[in-house]
């Protein structure tokens, strides 16, 4: 079954920008008005589809939904099926989404996925969740962005499998003015109407990013907790907060993250013990790659953890850089890192705290250089496994930078910590 969108008489045209390739004026979201009257059946993504921006068509056959990209830039309205309580289920185990373009080889879609009631009225408090196979393809290839926005939450079940060019997972909503193809562009997320949503990894989830060099992932929430892999071969970005912009610098591979609106809740981010972010080592110094974690408190004291297996793949050798891996608890990033200095200021007077390792059942490994700040304490830690050894691991050097307390520990005979570079 394929079906397509009728083209309104006010449909908005693209608009070249010095800058980005393609850019939207907020007021074309108002006007964008293209309706998709047709349901869907035995289809991947559970829910009727509205087009804002772009002329997609959609094709649906047992277990698998096809979206037909022919524009550069793509919104598309989501409402789901489902209209009860709990998580909705948006995308069953064992189905397929495909984001395909046959003459767009550079492409973003913004996914607004909208849950209501039985009645047709918004709902805010309904995580949505995919258990199946997400990717996006340029004739046999990976490549577009994707990018999905629901207020509720997102879960990334266990069998979920993201294979795309990059990725943008948000609870905060995202300013279509943002879209832009390639990875030189600024997001800006506009704020959250449930400041208890999250964003949650769960074990196995698999998030491959992973697009010669050109690719990224970033994830936006007043709660992110990652206990999947992720595998990127540019940058990462995950922010606890309500509302924020981040800006990707294209080719130098650097992110700036400015906060406005905090997160009320205790961590903001928890990189979990089974957790893994990683990606291909970098190619050297004109190939820099980051891995950002950042949570800023709103009102009370935040404590972020960072746990599990954290960084570029190793270098072959000693003269080829891996990347670095960026944790901030209270502090915006600029310049495409954590401002390490004495008298740099924090967001607020709100303390956040940054605990690495520090866990009961798992070693913690960094593969990459660690710049990390707390506008708090900051407490770097193996703590005490169930059985046998705990480790914290630096694999290259680690700059710790507590503004209240720093404390690097290892408190009985089990717990070690090794770092191969400067401390």
């Amino acid at each position: 079954m394929i079906y397509s969108a009728s083209s309104p008489q006010t449909a908005p045209k693209l608009t070249r920008h010095s800058s980005r390739r393609f850019l939207f004026g907020a007021a074309t979201l108002a006007i964008a008005t293209a309706g998709l009257s047709q349901q869907a059946t035995a289809q991947s993504f559970q829910g009727t589809p509205t087009v804002v921006i772009g002329t997609p068509t959609f094709g649906t056959s047992p277990n698998n939904t096809t979206i037909f990209i022919n524009d550069e830039i793509t919104v598309i309205n989501w409402q789901p099926t489902n209209t009860g309580g709990g998580p909705v289920l948006f995308q069953p185990v064992n189905s397929t989404a495909e984001f395909f373009s046959a003459n767009t080889p550079d492409f973003a879609v913004l996914n607004r996925v909208l849950p209501v009631d039985a009645g047709g009225a918004p709902v805010l408090n309904r995580p949505v969740r995919f258990d199946g196979t997400v990717t996006s393809t340029f004739s046999s290839g990976i490549a577009g962005s994707i990018w999905f926005y629901t207020p509720g939450g997102i879960i990334l079940g266990a069998t979920s499998v993201f294979d795309v060019g990059s990725l943008v997972l948000s609870t905060s909503d995202i300013n279509p003015a943002s879209l832009f193809v390639g990875n030189n562009g600024t997001i800006n997320f506009t704020g959250t109407p449930n400041p208890a949503s999250a964003i949650t990894l769960e074990t196995g989830t698999q998030v491959n990013a992973l697009n010669n060099g050109s690719s990224y992932v970033a994830m936006v929430a007043p709660r992110i907790v990652q206990n999947g892999n992720i595998q990127v071969d540019g940058s990462v970005a995950l922010v606890g907060a309500e509302a924020a912009t981040i800006t990707m610098n294209g080719g130098n591979g650097l992110f700036d993250i400015a906060v406005s609106t905090g997160t009320g809740d205790a961590n903001g981010v928890v990189h979990g013990e089974l957790g893994t972010t990683s990606g291909p080592a970098s190619a050297g110094a004109a190939d820099p790659k980051r891995i950002y974690m950042v949570a800023i408190p709103k009102n009370t004291a935040i404590s972020m953890l960072v746990n599990g297996n954290v960084g570029y793949t190793p270098a072959a050798t000693a003269i080829v850089q891996n990347g670095e891996v960026i944790l901030s608890a209270g502090y915006n990033i600029a310049n495409g890192g954590v401002n390490l200095g004495e008298h740099a200021a924090p967001v607020n007077n709100v303390q956040a705290n940054l605990n690495i390792g520090n866990t009961s059942t798992q070693s913690t490994s960094f593969s990459s250089r660690v710049f990390a700040r707390a506008s708090g304490n900051l407490l770097a830690s193996p703590g005490t496994a169930i059985n046998g050894l705990s480790f914290l691991a630096f694999s290259g050097s680690a700059f710790l930078l507590g503004d209240t307390s720093s404390i690097v520990e290892a408190a009985n005979a089990n717990e070690l910590i090794g770092v191969g570079g400067d401390l």
